[in-house]
């Protein structure tokens, strides 16, 4: 055997030893990355907000592409009422792989924030499934009667209550939209259902607007 097949046998021997230890590094960091990523949820789970939030900042560290991981920590830092951050992750998420449930996500942050036709922008690419909840509805409304869309507010705390006819929040939330356009007759019908529902401000708001 001459020089060139031995050095080509070589040759061989370095790629294969290269790939690996390309592909042992790898599958160490992915199995890195999925630890940290259980560890933070296990957090999340025990109120360890702050812990869970460190152990995604690792798993980031190593694949920061992850957009899993970044909805994590997102919700974790939703938790601890860091809306800006959670809003960031879960922006970071969607421009890595769009997703309904992450809108939908985004939609509760920016509803925290007051970023209402934001909210409306989301609520849009949620998906159908979300769209047969009573809490779409619901968020949705609020942010229609903040953008003085009183009428589609009122439209959309309907459809939560042919849901949800137990909700005595729905009842309550239409019975002040209803009472801010004057309609104080149909306002005071929602606020005695939101009472016998057992709302805890349908009381104080009857003696206020409904003697």
């Amino acid at each position: 055997m001459g020089f060139k097949n031995y050095n080509m046998i070589f040759l061989k021997f370095i790629k294969i030893s290269v790939l690996f230890l390309f592909f042992s590094t790898f599958s160490m960091n992915a199995q890195t990355v999925l630890l940290y990523n259980k560890s933070g949820i296990e957090k999340v789970k025990a109120n360890d907000f702050e812990g869970a939030i460190a152990d995604f900042d690792q798993a980031l560290k190593i694949e920061p592409k992850n957009d899993a991981i970044y909805v994590n920590r997102g919700m974790a830092k939703s938790k601890l009422k860091d809306y800006k951050g959670a809003e960031a992750d879960y922006t970071k998420a969607l421009k890595l792989k769009e997703d309904a449930n992450t809108y939908y996500a985004r939609a509760a942050i920016r509803s925290e924030l007051s970023d209402h036709k934001g909210v409306l922008e989301d609520l849009e690419k949620s998906g159908e499934d979300k769209a047969k909840q009573p809490g779409f509805y619901m968020m949705r409304a609020i942010s229609k009667a903040m953008l003085q869309d009183e009428k589609g507010a009122i439209e959309d705390l309907s459809k939560a209550i042919d849901l949800k006819p137990e909700s005595s929040k729905a009842y309550y939330m239409r019975a002040m939209v209803f009472v801010s356009l004057k309609f104080n007759k149909e306002g005071c019908k929602d606020l005695e259902k939101a009472r016998l529902l057992g709302h805890p401000k349908a009381v104080d708001m009857i003696a206020q607007y409904c003697q």
